[in-house]
C-alpha cells in the first residue's frame, strides 16, 4: 500500500515538474526564429524565478551558441522571459533575483501606505492601483524606477545614492509637491482652445480686410 501511495505522489510530482518546465519552454519558444531546432541543457526553477539554458538556430539556420533565459512568473503558468545572458543557469542567480523582486514588493507596500494615508489613493488600493492617471502617479512612476535601481545596484554607494532619491520622492508625495496629471491635461486643452479662438479671429480679420 505504501508502496503504491509513493509511486503515485512521485507520478504526481514529475507531473508538475514536466508541466512547469513545458510552460518554461513555451516562453523560450515563443521568442526564437527556429523553435523546433532549440536544444536544452538546463532547467532552473525557484519560486516565482527561473532560468533556461538553451542552444537555437538563428535567422541564417546556424546554432549560435548556449544562452541562459531568465524568467519571472507572471501567474497562472504564464512565464516572462525577460532577460538572457550568456552565464549559466545558478540557484545563487535565482536566489538574487527572488531577493530583488522582494525589495520591490517592500518598496511597493511603502509607497502605497504613503499615497493611502495622504488620501491620494483609497483604503482599499492594492500594488496594481500604483499604475495609472491620479495625483502625483508620475512621481510614484520615478520614485518605483529609483527603489528597482536601488535594489539592483551592486556597491554600496550607488544603493545609497539611489536610495536618497527614493526617500526624496517618498518625501515628496508626503509634502504634496507634486502635479496632478489630469490638471496638467486641463491646462493643455485649455491653451489648445485658446490658440484655437485666436487663429479663428485672424481668419475673420483676414477674411474682412480681403472684402474691403
Amino acid at each position: 500500500m505504501h508502496l503504491i501511495v509513493r509511486a503515485s505522489l512521485a507520478i504526481v510530482l514529475l507531473g508538475g515538474v514536466a508541466a512547469c518546465n513545458r510552460d518554461l519552454k513555451a516562453a523560450v519558444e515563443e521568442k526564437l526564429k527556429d523553435p523546433y531546432s532549440v536544444k536544452y541543457e538546463e532547467i532552473l526553477r525557484m519560486g516565482s524565478r527561473a532560468c533556461v539554458r538553451y542552444n537555437a538556430k538563428n535567422s541564417y539556420g546556424a546554432y549560435s551558441g548556449f544562452t541562459t533565459a531568465h524568467l519571472q512568473d507572471l501567474g497562472g503558468g504564464n512565464w516572462y522571459a525577460e532577460t538572457e545572458s550568456d552565464s549559466p543557469c545558478t540557484t545563487w542567480e535565482l536566489e538574487k533575483k527572488l531577493a530583488i523582486d522582494a525589495a520591490d514588493r517592500k518598496a511597493e507596500q511603502q509607497v502605497l501606505a504613503v499615497l493611502k494615508k495622504k488620501k491620494l489613493l483609497p483604503a482599499t488600493a492594492t500594488e496594481s492601483d500604483l499604475i495609472g492617471e491620479y495625483r502625483c502617479s508620475d512621481v510614484v512612476s520615478n520614485v518605483m524606477s529609483y527603489a528597482r535601481l536601488r535594489n539592483e545596484a551592486e556597491g554600496e554607494e550607488d544603493k545609497a545614492d539611489w536610495n536618497g532619491k527614493f526617500n526624496s520622492g517618498l518625501a515628496a508625495i508626503e509634502e504634496g509637491n507634486c502635479p496632478a496629471p489630469e490638471q496638467a491635461t486641463e491646462s493643455d486643452a485649455s491653451s489648445a482652445a485658446a490658440a484655437a479662438q485666436a487663429a479663428a479671429e485672424a481668419a475673420d480679420a483676414a477674411a474682412a480686410a480681403a472684402g474691403l
